[in-house]
């Protein structure tokens, strides 16, 4: 095989196809990974001539008719990882099929573990777009639509910008801790990149409403004839102890307080503080919220979800829970009975 790279294990995958072992990963409900037979090393080594630009829309053909096959009826993402974000040194596209959501039958503290475990979407959305970002090119002109969920970070603390490359626009956001018995402040980093090299982002606007930053990013474009309009997101980790940008970790938290109360932490981004439900039923805690769709968001969004279970199966008025929203977060203080 030409090209080869006798230490990579992508090709040796190549040499030896027999001997290669599939797993389904749990962060989503397929993940595939196209890979060409010749050893390119990154995505920054494609060059811009004809053959580079067949090879990239060839290997998201493939990726497309996989998951078209294998998984039709989910939302599906393509994009690659630019260094220093891949973890091999072998160019690689991630074809994902986002439809896996945890199961709801966990009650109480015990939740936390499992959506920390089985993550990547909000366990509590039923109904609307999955996962925490969303993009859409725009027909009017050649700006593109970005939706960043970041639940709990106020309009006051998210800060976006522009790199020095004009390749990547840098979106950072804190989530203060609003109660004594949240577990931490949460820090979100997203870098949104472009990996055509004959695109430069020029500008971008911003809004930031209810835990959701929606973008309209600018560029130019120098050849669009071999342009391939294609955005990477790259997410931080390590910001800042355990409170990193862990979407999926930190959508659900519980804490039994000293004096029997039970705290309840979960988000729900794009639901404004009015358009939260909470009911108890047969000693069950449940919590509905309605996101509306806003501005080029492709559908609106509904929660809906058990969260507590409390000590007898009785049903108390919901008055007696303390709520406080904001920010695409509800937290509840249930009494004991």
């Amino acid at each position: 095989m030409a090209g080869a790279n006798q230490s990579c294990i992508f090709c040796q995958i190549i040499r030896n196809p027999t001997t290669t072992t599939l797993s389904r990963l749990k962060l989503c409900f397929r993940h595939y990974l196209v890979i060409p037979v010749e050893h390119i090393p990154t995505v920054r080594d494609l060059q811009r001539r004809d053959e580079d630009y067949s090879l990239g829309c060839h290997m998201l053909s493939v990726g497309k008719e996989l998951l078209h096959k294998d998984a039709p009826q989910t939302l599906h993402r393509f994009g690659f990882h630019q260094p220093p974000f891949n973890s091999v040194d072998h160019l690689h596209l991630h074809c994902f099929a986002l439809s896996f959501l945890p199961s709801r039958d966990i009650a109480g503290q015990d939740k936390a573990s499992s959506f920390k475990a089985e993550g990547f979407l909000n366990p509590f959305l039923l109904n609307g777009p999955k996962g925490f970002d969303e993009f859409t090119p725009l027909a009017e002109n050649d700006d593109t639509f970005v939706r960043l969920d970041l639940p709990g970070v106020p309009e006051e603390c998210v800060r976006v910008g522009l790199s020095r490359s004009k390749k990547a626009v840098i979106v950072y956001g804190e989530a203060p801790k609003v109660h004594n018995h949240d577990s931490s402040s949460r820090k979100y980093l997203t870098i949104i990149k472009t990996i055509c090299t004959c695109c430069d982002f020029v500008g971008f606007t911003f809004q930031m409403s209810d835990g959701v930053l929606r973008l309209v990013l600018s560029k130019t474009c120098t050849d669009p004839s071999s342009c391939i309009s294609v955005l990477a997101f790259c997410y931080g980790e390590g910001l800042s102890g355990d409170n990193t940008d862990d979407h999926a970790g930190k959508v659900y938290e519980s804490n039994q307080l000293e004096n029997g109360s039970l705290y309840v932490r979960l988000d729900m981004p794009g639901v404004p503080k009015d358009n939260f439900a909470v009911t108890v039923a047969n000693g069950i805690v449940k919590v509905t919220g309605q996101a509306p769709s806003v501005s080029h968001d492709s559908a609106g969004r509904f929660y809906s979800g058990d969260v507590a279970m409390l000590s007898a199966p009785v049903n108390i008025p919901s008055r007696r829970i303390k709520t406080i929203a904001k920010n695409g977060v509800i937290r509840l203080l249930i009494p004991p009975l």
